[in-house]
């Protein structure tokens, strides 16, 4: 199945509306950020992955743990004041 394009218009300030099917079937809200990139002539806008455990994605930032002694860095950082 081929999907329904539906036009849109360039305002003065370069801006376009979302329709609001799209809009609902996305979940697409007020301030949400949005990713714009061109591919082969087209322009293309994706949803970023959301992060919906903020403590799990910080963790997974790191491929391994890292032996990090936090009170030294604590102890240091007074020291620079």
């Amino acid at each position: 199945m081929v999907p329904q394009l539906e036009e849109v218009t360039v305002t003065r300030k370069y801006q376009i509306t979302i329709p609001k099917k799209t809009r609902s079937k996305l979940g697409i809200e007020i301030g949400d950020k949005l990713l714009v990139k061109e591919e082969e002539g087209r322009i293309v806008i994706e949803i970023p992955e959301r992060v919906t455990d903020p403590s799990a994605f910080l963790w997974n930032l790191s491929k391994k743990p890292m032996d990090i002694d936090v009170v030294k860095l604590v102890e240091e950082s007074w020291s620079e004041t």
